[in-house]
């Protein structure tokens, strides 16, 4: 029994343990905290979120989760759905939140979209973005307080980040949030209502809005347009700005006595990652990472920081500089400002690359870990969808994949065409001006006031792996451009889930792009995507400011790769077995079934309900060696999921189809 007894505890004692190591904070909120692309092709102006930084502070084993997505307000983070009625991002985040973690909560900035018109006293619920601080606001933040209690965790509420807008030296009321008077003469003071909600709840509050805003009174607006908000507009930040923010919320933290365990604010020297997977690519391609370092206080005073790179890397201080083993960065008086370094994979044989990015100064030393895999896919069989997009929306499908059809969302397309009779295509390597497919917004209006993506306004390409294959994406491009003036933003996104809950921003076009200006939009990591997974590519557009009859253009989207055999999978796609692919698989009445027999073969085909029912079935006798197409008709199928399988030899397909 005694025996027993000890085990026990010895039990709960390692369960104790494994949970204090494994103690997450989490961070939910809009683009100023976003987990930003570290690519440098993909993310040139190198903007990060806030709360992306808060890794380098953090210590003793605590765990970041940052689940922030932009453009999202209290409201749409809590509520919003995708086209299929699922919920997309605060019910995909709460079943990672244990008893015991810490959840930081800041809304604000997208809050304020359509000015706070959200007024209840007319028996209304506005459908837009924006909510009323005293209303919908409070409302929202008080609901993730609760649902945060109930799991056991422990919620802490920031107020916004300030924005890059004055009134002589000082940030300006809106900068501050507070951008105006409700219908009913209340302050529409985001910060103010948010001091509130933590006062009458009991919730520990960080004011980010007046931290930052002293910060920047501090610097002063040039400076602050140098450093902090650096990256083309006065909402995001770049990576010193990003570090600042973070490190500012994190010293209050410790004064209030926060999570004082796992938080370290004055690191001597600061370092923006403490490791970076760059992931899969072939022999002799290369893919860089940004890293920014800087020092407070260090010792000796003056001196320098010696930089080197493990087998399989080199480092440089400029992104198309020189590249090396190792390399120094000078600083004086303590003190070392932002400074940029760059990280090259450019591996030169298949196999595994791990080690340390060393940075020894004096008698101290610190790591960041670099991982890349080298690979190559023998005996793969090559797949490709493309949509030229100069006509229509029809694509081209090579290989044994399943494309999915284009899906726009709030977005329509008005005509093909060039996007000016003297169209730029930026690199150049376009010299024939194609039409291309010119996209507008719903009601063709684009609204002011918008700084970032809308999460459900988009326009979606993708394809799906056959079961028993993997599809190694190794190469995504596209071209896209605004027609009709030089407001257009976009970026670029991927997921492998239709909710984006964990996506990757794979283009950043939030500068000034050049109106009728088509840009080369490319990513050239390898992503798996296993059988029956699908891989997305959404573009999300918005206009910089009010305005009709601009169009964000489209041409020549492809998604290609190798398909590899799953050793379990019942598909196989070598030369000597047929393949199959159905595309699209959702529509609304017919779809098609492509396969390639190489030896004569019976072939069968049956759409059955997701109960089993056959609902259609084709059944061909001895058909010869060829390429064939059978149209499936489900015009009289009930909306729903179905399964259509294809039966050949030894040899079965199995593809999921959604009839709407």
């Amino acid at each position: 029994m005694e025996k027993k007894f000890i085990a026990f505890i010895l039990i709960l004692l390692s369960f104790t343990i494994d949970n204090q190591a494994q103690l997450t904070i989490h961070t939910i909120g809009d683009s100023t905290m976003e987990q930003k692309s570290e690519d440098p092709t993909a993310n040139p102006n190198g903007q990060r979120g806030w709360a992306q930084m808060l890794s380098q502070f953090i210590v003793n084993g605590a765990v970041l989760n940052n689940r922030s997505k932009s453009g999202t307000s209290s409201k749409t983070f809590y509520e919003e759905k995708d086209s299929y009625g699922n919920y997309r991002f605060w019910p995909t985040v709460k079943p990672q939140i244990k008893a015991g973690d810490y959840v930081i909560i800041q809304f604000g900035h997208n809050d304020e979209k359509d000015g706070g018109w959200q007024s209840s006293q007319d028996g209304l619920i506005y459908s837009g973005i924006g909510t009323n601080p005293w209303e919908l606001y409070t409302v929202y933040l008080t609901k993730y307080v609760n649902e945060v209690r109930e799991l056991g965790a422990i919620p802490i509420l920031l107020t916004p980040i300030v924005r890059n807008s004055w009134t002589g030296t000082s940030i300006s009321s809106t900068g501050a949030h507070n951008i105006g008077t409700d219908s009913i003469g209340r302050a529409l003071d985001y910060p103010a209502a948010m001091r509130k909600v933590a006062t009458d709840m009991n919730v520990p509050l960080i004011d980010h809005t007046l931290l930052t805003k002293a910060a920047c009174e501090q610097y002063g607006q040039a400076k602050v347009t140098e450093l902090i908000y650096n990256v083309g507009d006065g909402t995001h930040l770049g990576e010193y700005g990003a570090t600042l923010y973070a490190r500012l919320a994190v010293q209050d933290l410790i004064r209030q006595g926060i999570l004082t365990d796992y938080l370290n604010a004055n690191p001597d020297l600061l370092i923006s990652k403490k490791s970076y997977d760059f992931g899969k690519c072939y022999v002799n391609t290369s893919s860089i990472c940004s890293i920014s370092i800087s020092g407070v206080d260090l010792v000796p005073a003056t001196g320098n920081i010696n930089i080197t790179a493990p087998a399989g890397f080199s480092v440089s201080t400029q992104q198309n500089g020189v590249f090396s083993s190792s390399i120094q960065v000078d600083y004086t008086l303590g003190n070392l400002n932002a400074t940029y370094i760059y990280v090259k994979y450019n591996p030169e044989s298949v196999g595994l690359s791990e080690g340390n990015l060393e940075f020894t100064y004096g008698n101290n030393s610190k790591t960041v870990t670099l991982k890349g895999e080298c690979v190559a896919f023998e005996g793969g069989q090559t797949a490709k969808a493309f949509w030229l997009l100069s006509a229509d929306q029809s694509y081209v499908s090579e290989g044994p994949i399943t494309v999915i059809p284009e899906f726009f969302s709030k977005m329509y397309t008005s005509s093909y065409a060039v996007p000016n009779a003297t169209t730029t295509w930026f690199d150049g390597l376009v010299t024939t001006s194609p039409k291309t497919q010119r996209n507008v917004i719903d009601g063709n209006a684009w609204p002011a006031g918008e700084i970032d993506i809308v999460n459900d306004r988009f326009i979606q390409f993708g394809v799906t792996a056959v079961k028993g294959t993997t599809f190694n994406i190794d190469s995504i491009g596209m071209y896209a451009g605004g027609a009709g003036g030089s407001g257009m933003r976009f970026k670029v996104y991927t997921a492998k889930d239709s909710l984006f809950t964990e996506s990757e921003m794979i283009a950043d076009r939030n500068v000034a792009n050049a109106g009728n200006t088509m840009y080369p939009i490319s990513y050239n990591k390898i992503i798996e995507v296993k059988g029956e997974q699908s891989l997305y590519l959404r573009v999300y557009p918005w206009y910089n400011g009010a305005a009709t009859g601009k169009t964000i253009c489209l041409y020549g989207v492809t998604i290609k790769g190798v398909v590899t055999n799953d050793a379990t999978g019942i598909n196989n796609v070598s030369e000597s077995k047929p393949n199959a692919f159905c595309f699209p698989n959702i529509t609304n009445g017919l779809t098609t079934l492509k396969y390639e027999l190489k030896q004569p073969s019976d072939v069968k085909i049956e759409v059955k309900s997701i109960d089993g029912k056959s609902v259609c079935m084709y059944d061909i006798k001895n058909q010869q060696p060829s390429y064939y197409q059978q149209i499936v008709d489900m015009s009289s199928c009930s909306n729903g999921l179905y399964f259509c399988i294809i039966k050949y030899e030894k040899s079965i397909n199995v593809f999921k189809i959604i009839k709407q």
